[in-house]
C-alpha cells in the first residue's frame, strides 16, 4: 500500500539547462501541514540519447534544447 508522507521540491532550472544535480545535501520533505517530516536524496544526471553520462549537454538558454534528444537519469 502506497502512503504519501509529503512533498519535496527540486528546482526545475537543472532540467531546463541540462545541468547535473548531485546534491550532497538532502531535500526537505514537507507534510500536508507544511511541517518538516523527512529528507530525500536525489540525483539528476543529463545523458545523451544513448544514455551516456560522459557528454556535456548544459546550455545557456533552454531554447537551445528544442529538438535535442536527451535523457535525464533520476536516482
Amino acid at each position: 500500500m502506497e502512503v504519501i508522507i509529503g512533498v519535496a521540491s527540486l528546482p526545475l532550472k537543472f532540467l531546463a539547462y541540462m545541468i547535473e544535480f548531485r546534491d550532497e545535501d538532502q531535500l526537505n520533505i514537507m507534510d500536508y501541514s507544511a511541517q518538516h517530516c523527512g529528507f530525500l536524496q536525489v540525483q539528476l544526471i543529463p545523458c545523451d540519447s544513448k544514455g551516456s553520462e560522459d557528454v556535456d549537454l548544459a546550455v545557456e538558454r533552454p531554447e537551445d534544447l528544442v529538438h535535442v534528444a536527451g535523457i535525464i537519469n533520476l536516482i
